[in-house]
């Protein structure tokens, strides 16, 4: 999710015929803020890392509370 947007609002600055094109710079940093803060608010909402790659190996150790995914 935090590519798709971060590089969903690069592309919607730098490719012609797009609404955004040739925005400010500012508009790229808002943009990975808001995709850094989706994807904050989305790991605290399930109870997982925001690395997939660590809730993944932390299930099997139960590290994770048991409703998470991965969790054994």
């Amino acid at each position: 999710m935090l590519l798709l947007l971060g590089v969903g609002v690069v592309a919607n600055v730098l490719l012609p015929r797009t609404k955004g094109q040739h925005g400010p710079a500012m508009m790229i940093n808002i943009g990975w803020s808001l995709a850094v803060l989706a994807g904050s608010w989305v790991s605290v909402v399930s109870k997982t890392h925001p690395n997939p790659a660590v809730t993944w190996s932390c299930g099997p150790t139960a590290m994770l509370p048991s409703s998470s995914p991965g969790a054994q």
